[in-house]
Parts: structure tokens; sequence; C-alpha cells
């Protein structure tokens, strides 16, 4: 690591976990080009919004000049405006669901928000929403009548775009390339929706999410579909990171471990772990499993890929719109099975198996002919 990320990752843990300690983070005051450095490394990570929470923790002598702090705060602003209009569309459409006694759950985004210390400062994406397949039908039908365009479909959820807001509606939750994995994680889902669902505050009002143990599970899978597919940056990481610290009593240790071993997580939870405290101050006792020094040495290379590659992996690739980016793009990501095997070994070898599956199958991209609407 240079030092910018050094010094970023130094803020970055501060405004992440504010209560674990007190000791400024910087050993003195930074140039104006050194916080030039400092907010593209959080602009690359998806973090721009907790960059001036990070800078008001500061001793005043340490904080940068009011020309440098300004568009920070401005950026800051955006991606509150961006929350608060992504938690009213959510709350409307959910509200409506309640009200015709539909089941669905929040997956990731601002569910996991809520886990922060300003939830409004977490930059959002899209919002993920998983409903029995049964539901679906009538579900897209009112997703419609709420203004959105389908965009897109795959395998496991329909993407629309609603009042400036990007939805994934999912009737499965996908994120193994082996397909029993996939239905022993569904499996789980369904277990979980005949409970009494556990919900979070979002803006004003409340949503319902998976339970701790499984929504550990979930963003742990997310993080190692998307690792070796493209990369993931730290913000998906610092999702996980504040999940396990903040839950952490309520994460059910036996439950978590078994689940582990049942979906060949346990090396990536071990290795995503260490990255948590190790690098983002997560506190050690969040942690159930304890990494080994094979995993040390993996965690810091996954590391060294996380920050190279930023959110998504965007800095490391050009994308897949002709045919010699998506020739990089596959040459790259056949690299990347091959350099992290040993992180989820059974995944590594599925990949290239399941992606030559499905497009065979033609489920790469789905016709609104093919779609799961028609077929639920």
């Amino acid at each position: 690591m240079n030092v910018a990320s050094e010094l970023s990752l130094s803020l970055l843990r501060v405004v992440l976990f504010p209560d674990a300690s007190r000791v400024c983070p910087l050993p003195g005051p930074l140039t104006n080009e050194q916080w030039k450095e400092v907010a593209g490394f959080f602009s690359r990570q998806a973090l721009d919004g907790l960059l001036p929470d990070a800078v008001a923790l500061l001793p005043l002598q340490q904080q940068p000049s009011m020309a440098v702090k300004m568009p920070m705060i401005a950026r800051q602003l955006q991606v509150e405006r961006m929350n608060s209009a992504m938690n009213s569309e959510l709350l409307a459409f959910t509200e409506e669901l309640h009200n015709r006694n539909i089941p669905y759950l929040l997956l990731k985004g601002q569910g996991v928000a809520a886990l922060y210390p300003n939830p409004q400062h977490r930059l959002c994406g899209d919002i993920d929403l998983y409903v029995p397949k049964e539901y679906l039908r009538e579900v897209h039908r009112g997703m419609m009548a709420f203004g959105a365009t389908r965009t897109a479909e795959t395998r496991h959820h329909i993407n629309y775009r609603a009042n400036g807001v990007e939805w994934e509606l999912h009737h499965c939750i996908y994120y193994f390339q082996k397909d029993s994995r996939n239905l022993q994680f569904m499996k789980h889902v369904d277990e979980v929706m005949k409970e009494i669902p556990e919900d979070v505050r979002v803006g004003d009002g409340r949503v319902c999410i998976l339970p701790p143990t499984m929504n550990a599970l979930l963003l742990l899978s997310h993080i190692m579909e998307h690792f070796y597919c493209e990369g993931v940056g730290l913000r998906q990481l610092c999702d996980y990171a504040r999940l396990l610290y903040c839950k952490r009593d309520e994460i059910n240790r036996e439950e978590l471990i078994r689940m582990l071993d049942e979906l060949s997580l346990t090396r990536a939870y071990r290795v995503f772990g260490y990255i948590a405290v190790c690098y983002l101050g997560m506190s050690e006792e969040a942690l159930m499993l304890q990494p080994t020094n094979k995993d040390i040495r993996l965690a810091q290379r996954v590391m060294a890929d996380c920050l190279r590659g930023g959110n998504f992996g965007r800095n490391d690739h050009d994308g897949r719109d002709t045919l010699w980016t998506s020739m990089t793009y596959y040459t790259r990501f056949f690299g990347r099975l091959l350099r992290y095997g040993t992180l989820h070994p059974s995944e590594a070898l599925w990949w290239p198996l399941a992606k030559m599956k499905r497009a065979l199958k033609g489920e790469v991209h789905i016709s609104e002919e093919r779609s799961a609407v028609n077929c639920s």
C-alpha cells in the first residue's frame, strides 16, 4: 500500500468504528495534494459520503482547508439526497406489498446502511428486493404500475428503473455457481420466510430483512460472487464488517459455522474476517472463527486486489462493451480464478462451467417473452 492508501484506511477505520478508538488517525497535517489523493481513494472505493465524517473527527489543526473540504461536503450532500430519494421509493413500494400481504425481503443495500453510524452517508446503489416466485407476477404488475421500465433480466432477478431508482426484483437468491449450493441457500431463505420477519429502520419507516446469521451469509456469498467475476471494493467489505460488528451478539455462532461449512464458505469467512479486523478496524471479538497463517497471507493479496480494483474492480477493467474489452475481461477473469482459487475452490472450479452452461441455455440475458414473470 502507498502512503495515501495508509492514510485513507486510517480515516476509514475511525469513521466505521468511532467507538473503538479515539487515537488520532493521522501522523500530522496533510498537504492539499495528499488530501486530494485521500479523496480520490474514497471516491474509487465508493465511500465518498463517509469522508467528511472522518474529517470532522480530526483535531481542527489536522483538518484540510475549506477549499479542499467543500467538494467533499458537496458530494456528501449529494449522497444524502440520493439516499433520501431511494428510501422514499423503497418505503412507498414495500408499504404497498405489506398492504397486499405479499412477503418480501430487502437484500443488502439500504438494510445494511442502517448499521452505519450515519446511514445517509453510505453511498447507495440499487434496491434488491426478494419475493417468493408465486408472487412474482403480481409484484411485477405492481412495479410497472409504480412507473417502472423493465431494463434486463437474468436467471434470478429482473431489473427495473422507476422514478430515477434502479431495482433488482429477485425471485431466487443465486450467488453460487454450483446449483446445489443455491438450492441449499434458498432452502434456508424459505425457512426464514415462514417465521416472523426481522425488520430494520430505513428513513421514516421499517422494512423486512434477513435475520443476522443469514444476512452475514448473504453478504459474504455476494462478495465472493463479485470478487471472482470482476472484483470488489471496500464498500462491500465495509458493509460486511459493520454487520458482523453490530450483530455480533445476535449471530448464532453454531448455526453460522454449520452453514459456512455446508456452503464451503469457511475459508472465505476467515479471510474477509481478517480484512475486516486488520484493515477496517473491526473488533476481533466480532469474529466467530480465527484465521490461520495461510488465511492471513491470502487476505493480504485479496486486500491488495480490492485496493487496486476499487468498487467492483472498475479501475482494473474496461467492461465488456466491445469484442476487445470482452476478450481482455475474460482473460482477466480466468486469471483471477487461478490466482485466488484457494479462497473458495469449488466456486473457482464451477465458475467457467456455469458460465458456459448459462450461455448455452440462454440464461445470460433473458428476453421479455421468456421472462420468469410469464412462468410464475
